[in-house]
């Protein structure tokens, strides 16, 4: 197979993937492991039989994926990949603001989760669980410089609400 790549990239429990076979192949397997992984010991894939797969993958968790073709009598053609994949990633935009409802999302600015931080950036986020009657829970690193960055967290709604944590 050739060309995997990830057809949705916001939802925290599954991700779709699509690739074009150059062969004649009619099933394919497809994997995918934690981040830097090797394919050929993973215990966890699936067969699929046509040329898309949805993956049940956990939220927050960089996966590489992989898929091959099977080519009959056991053989398989060489892993095509990585595609690199974070379930719930959510990428910040550089300016105004947005609402995002998530459950075990990953926020990253605009530079997005490898470090290539935006620049002049100037947004609100405002983050509600997935369900009104869960609890909001945030973790994560600050990476900053200096007073570039301000990250402000209020419990309620917009700067009206308590500040509960502050960083720059």
């Amino acid at each position: 197979p050739l060309d995997l790549v990830n057809t949705s990239s916001t939802d925290p429990d599954s991700m779709a993937f699509e690739w074009e076979e150059i062969g004649e192949a009619t099933e394919w397997h497809i994997v995918a492991v934690q981040q830097g992984g090797n394919p050929d010991t993973c215990s966890t894939g699936m067969t699929v039989y046509d040329e898309n797969a949805v993956m049940q993958l956990m939220g927050g968790q960089a996966y590489d994926v992989y898929v091959r073709s099977i080519c009959g009598s056991g053989d398989s053609s060489s892993w095509t990949g990585p595609v690199t994949v974070i379930p719930g990633l959510y990428l910040m935009g550089t300016s105004g603001h947005d609402t995002l409802r998530t459950c075990r999302g990953v926020i990253c600015d605009s530079g997005g989760p490898n470090g290539s931080y935006g620049m002049s950036e100037d947004f609100t986020l405002y983050i509600f669980p997935g369900s009104p009657d869960s609890i909001l829970v945030i973790s994560g690193t600050s990476y900053t410089e200096g007073s570039f960055y301000y990250i402000r967290i209020y419990d309620g709604i917009g700067t009206g609400g308590t500040q509960v944590w502050n960083d720059y």
